[in-house]
């Protein structure tokens, strides 16, 4: 077997690893609620990484690349063992980010090298992935699977068997933006309204604030950016009705159904104001752990503390602390190159808005509440979506015809 055909055939699996992806957190989950720790998920992801990362070797210009991420890791290790930090728990969640950015350089060169092919799987495994999260929370609403705040509040907030709901908000920065670009170009009227309806619905029920801001900001903002003018004042005029409604409406919603996520979330506001309830008390954590950061030695402020008393949940805030100064500006420097790049190749193709609203969410998500910049299960879906802004093609990428074909 020649070079080129074991490359084709790595691709292929990768792909299938790719569709597969939010099915095996999905099975891992299962397991977990059934006592069984079997971490499939973890060897999974690892073992994609692993492929992932072989065949990027086989290309030069990305052997650089890995090489530099391996003398980091070298250097972060050495820096963690000498000042006797936390060293298995800071890898494991560096690995997740740099999942993203391997990720990003193999669909970036999958659609470089192989266009139709790549254009078809990328599809394919962003709607399996909607499809999965669909199933999963209509389960946790039957009553399957975990809610998002605990037995007790059971009344709002599902996830199914996603283990690890709290990275929902990142994938609803991506699939609910995209799910409705699919939607709005290809579903008439009556489907429209109702596929719409199904997708809200969605990430309303994952019960967190980042899901419910992400699927209703993309639910405003993506029409606005592909329909006609006159249609946009319509729907902008529909929307300011609906948020005027709820707003006099969601007083004697919350006195009424005594909602726990809604009370809870009430509660933050009561004890903090604004801020306490955007950020769900991580400010508090926050001023616990800036005092241990700023008290570290300097070479620990610039390469981090590792994870050694847990995370924040603000992604900007955790990398500083666990990473440093230094991996900071890395990390930060990496999405805010996708934004760029998105806004800079912006008439390559109609998916380009979407990468930009997508990439201005994970953003703004990660300094809010985290898990996104640093997710098992996102990162994926942020790299492929990415990735589509390489495409040269007129006309919407992905129209029943297209689909089809």
């Amino acid at each position: 077997m020649n070079r080129r055909s074991t490359t084709r055939i790595t691709d292929y699996i990768i792909w299938w690893i790719v569709s597969l992806w939010l099915i095996i957190d999905s099975l891992n989950g299962l397991l977990i609620s059934k006592s069984i720790n079997v971490p499939i998920s973890q060897i999974f992801k690892l073992g994609a990484l692993a492929i992932i990362t072989f065949q990027l070797s086989r290309k030069k210009k990305y052997c650089f690349l890995i090489l530099c991420i391996i003398l980091y890791i070298t250097l972060y290790i050495t820096h963690l063992a000498v000042n006797n930090h936390d060293i298995s728990g800071s890898i494991i969640y560096l690995s997740k980010f740099i999942s993203l950015v391997l990720f990003y350089c193999y669909f970036r060169l999958s659609f470089e090298n192989y266009n139709n092919y790549a254009i078809h799987y990328g599809y394919k495994s962003l709607i399996i992935g909607i499809i999965v999260v669909g199933i999963n929370i209509s389960l946790g609403v039957l009553g399957y699977g975990i809610p998002s705040y605990g037995e007790e509040n059971i009344d709002m907030g599902v996830k199914g068997f996603f283990f690890a709901g709290n990275e929902l908000g990142g994938i609803m920065a991506v699939m609910a933006p995209f799910i409705f670009y699919i939607i709005i170009n290809n579903c008439k009227k009556k489907t429209l309204y109702f596929s719409y309806l199904i997708v809200i619905i969605i990430g309303i029920l994952i019960g967190t604030k980042t899901s419910i801001i992400a699927t209703i900001a993309s639910a405003i903002i993506v029409p606005l950016l592909y329909l006609p003018t006159n249609k946009r004042r319509k729907v902008l005029i529909i929307w300011i009705v609906i948020i005027v409604i709820l707003s006099i409406a969601i007083k004697e919603i919350i006195i009424e159904m005594n909602i726990g996520a809604i009370s809870r979330w009430m509660y933050f506001y009561e004890m903090g104001g604004f801020d306490r309830l955007i950020f769900s008390g991580r400010d508090e954590f926050w001023d616990i752990k800036s005092k241990y950061f700023y008290s570290s030695p300097f070479i620990s402020q610039l390469l981090g503390t590792g994870a050694d008393y847990g995370i924040v949940e603000r992604d900007h805030l955790d990398t500083m602390i666990i990473y440093g100064y230094f991996g900071l500006v890395l990390i930060v420097s990496f999405i805010v190159y996708l934004l760029i790049y998105a806004i800079k190749h912006i008439r390559n193709n109609s998916l380009c808005k979407i990468v930009i609203l997508s990439d201005i969410m994970i953003l703004g998500i990660g300094y809010m509440a985290g898990h996104v910049w640093f997710s098992a299960m996102a990162s994926i879906y942020v790299a492929l979506l990415n990735a589509f802004v390489v495409i040269k093609k007129k006309g919407i990428i992905f129209s029943n015809k297209s689909i089809t074909a």
